[in-house]
């Protein structure tokens, strides 16, 4: 019987043995991931390029709205107003507060602002980040950008002002925002085309409820001949379903 409980003690840690060169071997092998540590790539969190490091890139804190790392980033001697030129053809020509206002991030967009960033740049098509805060639906992003100076009259290549962009968001406040700053309810773009019939055809009932208010012309047509109305006629979802009823009535005799 002692023979035979020796051999078990023997056996036993044998199999103690195998076990630790097995975990050794897998925290050393090459391909086999350890916690990030300096010098590891790590992917931006918006899919494109990273540097190497843990530190985040500027781009990647201004999408995320983290301000901390943003500074950090900032510290390290990237450039406020570069353009992110990683791999994501979503943020293409994108600076950091265009990044940050599209995110709806009120508090980094500010710190980007104090850093004295350029407010008025535009990526190809013509929209700069004043456009994008409209369009986040964040009333204070917006704010934070025309206190700052923020061009209310820049347009785009297709003749579409920052009003527009808060009909395709289709927060009231933006709406209100801009319509207070002296955007015109019925501007129409090179196409035609009104913020009401943006806001219909995106079935964003606050805002055309708004524009409405301010005077909108609900019978305007764009090139083709078509009103707000006609974008939501047929179509079955409760948002089309309930701008459609607000426009039918505000189109009856």
């Amino acid at each position: 019987m002692a023979q035979w409980n020796q051999q078990r003690m023997f056996v036993s840690a044998g199999v103690v043995v195998i076990a630790v060169g097995i975990l050794m071997v897998g925290i050393f092998v090459p391909g086999n991931r350890k916690a990030a540590t300096p010098g590891d790539d790590i992917q931006d969190p918006r899919g494109g390029e990273r540097s190497t490091g843990t530190a985040m890139s500027l781009h990647a804190a201004a999408a995320l709205g983290d301000t901390d790392s943003l500074r950090d980033a900032l510290a390290a001697d990237e450039r406020i107003d570069a353009m992110y030129a990683g791999d994501d053809p979503a943020m293409s020509q994108m600076t950091p507060i265009m990044l940050a206002a599209q995110g709806g991030h009120a508090e980094t967009v500010q710190a980007i602002i104090d850093q004295g960033a350029q407010l008025d740049t535009a990526r190809a098509g013509g929209m700069t980040a004043l456009m994008f805060a409209a369009q986040s639906g964040s009333g204070d992003t917006l704010m934070a950008m025309l206190n700052a100076g923020a061009s209310r009259d820049i347009k785009t290549e297709r003749g579409r002002g920052t009003l527009f962009f808060a009909a395709q968001g289709g927060d009231a406040r933006c709406v209100e925002i801009l319509l207070e700053s002296g955007q015109d309810a019925n501007a129409a773009d090179a196409g035609g085309v009104a913020p009401l019939m943006v806001a219909a055809e995106a079935a964003r009932t606050d805002a055309v409820l708004v524009l409405l208010d301010a005077g909108a012309d609900p019978f305007a047509t764009d090139a083709l001949g078509k009103t707000a109305l006609d974008r939501v006629d047929g179509r079955t979802d409760a948002d089309s379903q309930s701008v459609f009823g607000i426009l039918r009535d505000a189109t009856r005799p």
